[in-house]
């Protein structure tokens, strides 16, 4: 369900009740952790970092538990049969725990750029699944990439 950016901006909040963080917690957190490696959360260079981490966090997660099948609905009708690419979709990924604590900040690639062995974060059914590229093909007016998930091959 889109929201109207309006009815928000009216409250001064900048998400949804349902996507907000525990602001002042993430900050007690973040500055516990600068003092457990030796930090001090109250110098200078440090004194606003809680609180941007904070805001990093709000945004990072802004979409946890937003069913992404609700996003990918189509817009308008055409009458065509062409495939429609969207391109330079943010994408944000965490991992806990995991050497980083955001493993992946990209966005979406061309089909041209893709090559055999990339691994490609696909949706499938409402959930987004790692998959390996098995095979490119080209043709003359568009490119095809094939991909295998858990549950079978796809091709975009």
């Amino acid at each position: 369900m889109a929201r109207d950016p309006s009815l928000l901006e009216d409250t001064g909040e900048r998400y949804p009740p349902e996507h907000r963080v525990d602001l002042p917690r993430i900050e007690r957190a973040v500055r516990e952790i600068l003092a457990a490696v030796g930090e001090n959360p109250d110098r200078e260079g440090l004194r606003d970092t809680p609180a941007r981490v904070a805001g990093a966090y709000e945004f990072l997660f802004a979409g946890l538990g937003v069913d992404p099948t609700q996003q990918l609905t189509v817009g308008f009708q055409e009458d065509h049969h062409e495939m429609v690419l969207i391109r330079d979709i943010p994408f944000y990924s965490t991992c806990v725990p995991s050497k980083q604590i955001v493993n992946r900040v990209g966005k979406a690639r061309r089909a041209a750029d893709i090559a055999v062995g990339d691994k490609l974060w696909t949706l499938a059914n409402g959930t987004v699944e790692k998959t390996t590229v098995k095979q490119v093909s080209s043709r003359k007016a568009w490119e095809i990439v094939e991909v295998v998930t858990e549950r079978g091959i796809m091709r975009v």
